[in-house]
């Protein structure tokens, strides 16, 4: 298998996306629940747009694994 420093870019991207959906989520959770529509359509944006990014750099994952046949070796021992 082989390692490449363009994967492990891209895996970090990726990870760096999806972990700023979670806080949005959240936020997002609890100000529907305030019913203050402004706020949510404001956060829903913020939301949407970490969403597509999140999405945009799985693509670009996936895409560049399938062309490129690399993969992140796992560490030996597990």
């Amino acid at each position: 298998m082989i390692s490449c420093d363009v994967r492990q870019k891209l895996l970090r991207e990726y990870s760096d996306a999806a972990e700023k959906l979670v806080p949005l989520s959240k936020e997002l959770a609890n100000v529907a629940l305030s019913y203050e529509a402004d706020m949510f359509m404001r956060i829903w944006e913020r939301f949407r747009n970490a969403q597509q990014r999140c999405e945009h750099s799985r693509r670009a994952l996936d895409f560049h694994t399938a062309c490129h046949g690399c993969v992140i070796a796992a560490p030996r021992g597990t």
